[in-house]
């Protein structure tokens, strides 16, 4: 592994080039965004985002495809072609937008009815399919107890673009410290979500907060035994008072009572000291 980063949103709502400069003066190297259409409001059109972090002196590692209504691709129904269709277009813009690994969900959260998994399965072939043609890795991101991630990769092995995306808080909120999965795709790990969390909800904090239970140590004994190059990517984000949300976008989150330089400064902190308990 090698260098630390975030996900362009974090709970501010500045321009992406404000975003962009305080995450490098805080010290990353690389970032991810959402690739979507419904995203490019916050951030940049997508074509466009990985020159614009590279002016900013980061790689744009990896991109998020869309998974709000993600449940549909269980199924073979209009809706399932549509978002499978949509996917498929996403990956060929993200090759033309030298975008090389993108991050998928299989569900929201839990697995929508067990028994329409083989839908989900052809769905997620063709996806997987065209990422192949086009030279784009498909990093398939672990979720709840009951969402599919393994049985996908398993499924598809065949096709060497498809592989894990590991989210710590993901895994720690449903097997707490149990980090098997690194090791049972240790060729197969694409790309990492960091984040901490109570052992219990989905929280989103920062690595070592307070009340946070995931042993940093053991992950990294974990991540170290696998073939992952990328960098330890942050999804983490200033707590956020959703009572005061209005609902309309992401713009409408009012701002921290917090500098964003100062969240910057500790969240590149807490990313070294994960690091660091690497090398204890």
């Amino acid at each position: 592994m090698k260098g630390c980063g975030t996900y362009t949103w974090f709970g501010y709502t500045r321009s992406f080039a404000e975003r962009l400069r305080a995450i490098k003066d805080a010290g990353f190297d690389t970032v991810s965004t959402f690739w979507a259409k419904e995203m490019e409001g916050i951030d940049a059109p997508l074509l466009s985002q990985y020159e614009i972090c590279e002016s900013f002196g980061l790689y744009l590692e990896h991109a998020h495809l869309p998974y709000f209504g993600i449940d549909v691709l269980w199924g073979d129904d209009l809706k399932a072609k549509a978002f499978t269709d949509n996917c498929i277009s996403l990956v060929k813009t993200a090759a033309e937008g030298n975008i090389r690994t993108l991050v998928m969900h299989t569900c929201e959260i839990e697995s929508p009815d067990p028994s329409r998994y083989p839908l989900l399965l052809e769905n997620m072939k063709r996806i997987a399919g065209c990422c192949a043609e086009s030279g784009v890795r498909l990093a398939v991101e672990n979720l709840g107890k009951t969402c599919p991630a393994s049985d996908i990769i398993r499924d598809l092995s065949g096709n060497e673009y498809v592989g894990l995306c590991f989210d710590s808080g993901h895994n720690n909120a449903v097997r707490e410290n149990d980090f098997s999965l690194l090791r049972d795709f240790k060729d197969r790990v694409f790309a990492l979500h960091i984040h901490d969390n109570n052992g219990k909800e989905d929280q989103h904090f920062l690595p070592m907060s307070d009340d946070c239970t995931v042993n940093w140590k053991m992950f990294m004994e974990a991540i170290n035994s696998t073939s992952f190059e990328g960098s330890l990517m942050l999804e983490s984000s200033y707590p956020i008072d959703y009572s005061l949300y209005t609902g309309e976008d992401d713009l409408s989150v009012p701002d921290p009572d917090y500098p964003m330089e100062d969240y910057l400064r500790d969240a590149y902190e807490a990313c070294m000291k994960i690091y660091a308990e690497g090398r204890s």
